[in-house]
Formats: C-alpha cells, structure tokens, sequence
C-alpha cells in the first residue's frame, strides 16, 4: 500500500487541496457571488485528504489520528459556518 505511486498520488491530492483552499480564501475575500460553492469545493477536498490521512494514521501511526480529527472538525465548522454565518 505504500508504494511510490500512493504517495505520488497523495501528495498531488494534497498540493490540489491547498490550490483549492488559496483560491477559495481569494474569491472569499473578493468576490461578492458565488462564495458557498468554492467553501464547498475547498472544504470537501480537506474532508477527503483528511478522511484519506486518517485511515492511513491508523494503520501506521495512531498518534496522528488525533490531528487529522482536528482538521476534519475544522473543515466541517467552516461548511457549517458558511451555511448559516
């Protein structure tokens, strides 16, 4: 499972997700339209490197679990805060 492909993969998941998180935070802060789709966008690809980082935390190293829980917490308050405000 923890082949060079996986983590080739994994990291371009993950340079993906922070592309996604820089430009939603840009048309968050200056675009008055269409904000929620690009917080859903960049949140739900956080939610699934997250998801993904997780299930590899427990089969490798239980201590970081705690961290990806963290961040998956943080990624469903900003959908609920972008929601209802």
């Amino acid at each position: 499972m923890d082949s060079g492909n996986y983590i080739a993969c994994h990291i371009l998941v993950e340079l993906v997700t922070a592309g996604l998180a820089v430009t939603a935070g840009a048309i968050i802060l200056f675009q008055e339209f269409h904000r929620l789709k690009y917080v859903f966008l960049a949140t739900g690809t956080l939610l699934y490197i997250s998801i993904n980082s997780l299930a590899w935390s427990t089969s490798n190293d239980k201590r970081l679990s705690a961290i990806f829980i963290f961040i998956i917490i943080i990624a469903l308050w900003a959908t609920w805060y972008a929601m209802f405000g």
